[in-house]
């Protein structure tokens, strides 16, 4: 091998070193600090608010807020509740980035509800379809309830599309204290 040759090979391996070097100091120091910003601005309401609106707009009900927003670029989360956190909870989700069809991804998710399933010792077990306003689209909502500790609850899930991507909307609340009127007035109220 020339000298020349060896010259080469040397300034080369010396810069992938510096490249590798320079990747783990990124992600070793920058990662954790967006980590952190993410995770420090999620219970702000006001955050939680920017979050919200690049998914839909929406009239909340009485006594419900914003209570947490989360934005990975990808995908926006948002958690609406009332301060007495009795009533049922709202999540809005969107996948910002996807390629499957709000057709399609509404038949996996029916299939995936529909299959009464174990979810971290909870059992979950399908109750039934509802068609709710959203949007102006009647949309199903796959509704299924769940019991631990003696609680049973009621959940409902469902897709729309939002202002970057498809939407899951996600209510949660004891099965006691489920309300279709306000749930059907806040979901009306998307746009």
């Amino acid at each position: 091998m020339s000298r020349t040759m060896k010259i080469v090979l040397l300034v080369s391996g010396m810069l992938i070193v510096i490249c590798a070097l320079t990747m783990c100091v990124l992600l070793g120091v920058i990662m954790p600090l967006w980590a952190q910003s993410v995770i420090h601005d999620a219970d702000n309401p006001e955050h939680a608010k920017l979050v919200a609106a690049k998914i839909a707009d929406y009239t909340l009900p009485p006594g419900y807020t914003e209570k947490f927003g989360s934005d990975l670029t990808v995908s926006q989360t948002v958690l609406i509740a009332s301060s007495d956190k009795t009533s049922p909870a709202f999540h809005l989700d969107q996948i910002t980035h996807s390629n499957t069809k709000l057709k399609e991804m509404d038949e996996q998710l029916r299939g995936q509800v529909q299959s009464n399933d174990i979810v971290r010792g909870v059992t979950y077990w399908f109750v039934g379809e509802r068609k709710v306003k959203i949007k102006d689209a009647l949309v199903p909502l796959y509704i299924t309830e769940s019991q631990s500790e003696g609680i049973t609850s009621r959940h409902a899930i469902g897709l729309f599309p939002g202002r970057g991507g498809v939407v899951t909307v996600r209510v949660d609340s004891e099965k006691q204290k489920w309300d279709w009127d306000l749930i059907e007035r806040f979901l009306a109220s998307i746009r």
